[in-house]
């Protein structure tokens, strides 16, 4: 049976809706590259109505498993697009995961990123993907091989990976840069004067 809500005009928005999704699943690597399959643009009779409802529900469970792994991995170009690696630019696919490109094009080999470089994406990607949730995550220096616009940065970054990974961090840091606008979550310690 098909629910009455299952009109054309709710069937074409889910269909929407869902090319949007599988969009981003490919250009995150999640899925294999396809072609879109438009809808008819005549009307649908009842018995099309039926079958996409059907598809459509099948479909919406299906990608479901994929949206906790492709909101991290979302966060996680955005974080390193965010950066602006010198003459190079990330990409993400199904068969090799993250690589690095030239502006010409050519592959850039991880270990001939600069150590800062470096730094941030194994940084970012341990705490997206390897860390398990509801952990508190010690983090000491870490303005230590950053450039200081990406310093600037880092707790806004930390903010969005605490709320994807369910994370909590605390931070020691001698940076004004890394406190930056956050000065209200900032404990200062100081030594005994008497000592």
């Amino acid at each position: 049976k098909m629910p009455k809500k299952a009109t054309e005009a709710l069937i074409r928005e889910r269909y929407q809706e869902q090319e949007i999704l599988r969009r981003r699943l490919m250009e995150s690597g999640l899925l294999d590259l396809e072609e879109r399959v438009p809808l008819p643009e005549t009307a649908l009779d009842q018995s099309e109505r039926r079958v996409l409802w059907h598809y459509l529900e099948d479909i919406e469970k299906k990608l479901a498993v994929y949206l906790p792994l492709l909101e991290r991995t979302e966060l996680f170009k955005q974080i390193i697009d965010a950066k602006e690696f010198l003459f190079k630019s990330m990409e993400i696919n199904k068969s090799d995961g993250f690589l690095f490109r030239s502006e010409s094009g050519e592959l850039v080999p991880l270990e001939n990123l600069s150590s800062g470089e470096q730094h941030e994406i194994v940084l970012t990607y341990e705490l997206l993907f390897k860390s398990a949730g509801r952990q508190l995550i010690l983090i000491d220096e870490p303005e230590l091989s950053l450039h200081v616009s990406w310093q600037q940065k880092f707790l806004r970054d930390m903010e969005e990976i605490a709320k994807t990974a369910d994370l909590d961090f605390l931070i020691a840091t001698h940076s004004p840069s890394i406190i930056s606008h956050r000065s209200d979550l900032m404990v200062e310690l100081s030594g005994d004067s008497d000592a």
